[in-house]
């Protein structure tokens, strides 16, 4: 014969278990969002104003290309009929995709697969590592979109990562900007 508080202590046992992964979860995205905010901190830090030194200093936009460095490696995206598509400028930290021809940010995949699954992606990833403690936010896969009434100007990657990614990026690029012309042309 079964002893009746057996089977509650189990039942209590399993509650416990459900509960403390919840919290677990609950604390690592506690964590993600504290790294995010310290990034945010860290950007925008606080100096007092009798710290402050009345000289003019040059900001730099990590996200806009070096004016005077030349790419690492400069490739240009054409279709199988000879269109050329777009220009992809590599530098150290940063990729630069300009397009060549009319392209508006609407016409898929754009949006869809190049940033909300690719880009995110690697957002997302690297945010991970940053709460993992294996690179620093400073370090976090980013990008910006520059276009004008809809029509794409430039698009910025920084902090594309390794040689591999860096490889991801130009493959999806291609793809993403071909796909992105033909429905253009039908």
């Amino acid at each position: 014969m079964e002893n009746p508080n057996t089977k509650k202590l189990a039942e209590i046992r399993s509650y416990l278990q459900k509960k403390a992964e919840e919290l677990e979860k609950e604390l690592h995205y506690v964590n993600m969002l504290i790294s995010i905010i310290d990034q945010a901190l860290s950007e925008k830090s606080f100096v007092p104003a009798s710290t402050l030194v009345p000289e003019r200093k040059v900001v730099e936009d990590k996200m806009k290309p070096p004016l005077i460095e030349t790419p690492l490696e400069e490739i240009i995206i054409s279709t199988r009929d000879g269109v050329e598509v777009c220009k992809i400028n590599v530098y150290e930290n940063i990729i630069i995709v300009k397009p060549l021809i009319d392209l508006f940010i609407d016409i898929p995949p754009f949006r869809s697969f190049l940033i909300g699954r690719i880009f995110e992606g690697y957002k997302k990833k690297d945010e991970k590592r940053v709460y993992d403690g294996e690179i620093s936010p400073e370090e976090v896969f980013n990008y910006e979109i520059i276009s004008d009434d809809n029509k794409l100007k430039e698009l910025r990657i920084l902090n594309y990562g390794s040689k591999q990614r860096l490889n991801e990026l130009k493959g999806v690029i291609r793809w993403t900007f071909i796909k992105m012309y033909e429905r253009l042309k039908t």
